[in-house]
């Protein structure tokens, strides 16, 4: 698309409330019956705002633009634009990106979109494949190590507690 037929970036719009949940799915479609997922919710009038920014943002892919080392895919947060109920929706990022034909390997591969890089298996075992992100940030800033270790500690002893309640009702078959 040209520069001409850009189109504008979508204003505000009255009454747009849209709310971002991060869910479980139980469905046999998923090795272990369970996978994390993204639920959208929102009225009318959040999900006309959200077609018109979705149109906004496809309108900016060219195949004339360079490469961005520094953001390969023009990604943009949803979860800042004021249509997200930020009292509702769960402490988590949204974004959206785009790639051009000319550009798509470059930019899936900088944003980890690819078969080897794909997160599988149910939310435990994405949980543990995200524990190698969350070491990363850790190793740079003692802060954030700091809130890591108490949330992870939290998170041992309800998983200790899970762990044995499932043993005790379901037997010790998973041990």
């Amino acid at each position: 698309m040209s520069e001409d037929h850009r189109l504008s970036r979508p204003s505000d719009r009255d009454g747009a409330e849209l709310i971002i949940k991060s869910n479980v799915e139980c469905s046999s479609r998923f090795p272990g019956w369970v996978a994390p997922g993204l639920f959208l919710l929102g009225n009318k009038e959040g999900f006309l705002w959200l077609s018109e920014y979705l149109a906004w943002f496809a309108s900016q892919v060219s195949e004339e633009h360079a490469f961005n080392d520094f953001d390969p895919d023009n990604h943009q947060h949803i979860d800042y634009v004021n249509a997200v109920n930020e009292q509702l929706s769960d402490n988590m990022g949204f974004m959206v990106g785009a790639f051009s034909s000319r550009h798509r390997s470059r930019v899936l591969e900088a944003c980890t979109a690819t078969p080897a890089q794909q997160k599988s298996g149910g939310p435990i075992q994405q949980l543990a494949d995200y524990l190698d992100l969350i070491e990363k940030c850790c190793n740079s800033n003692d802060e954030i190590a700091s809130q890591v270790a108490s949330e992870l500690t939290t998170l041992v002893e309800r998983s200790s507690m899970l762990l044995n309640r499932l043993r005790r009702e379901h037997g010790r078959r998973n041990r």
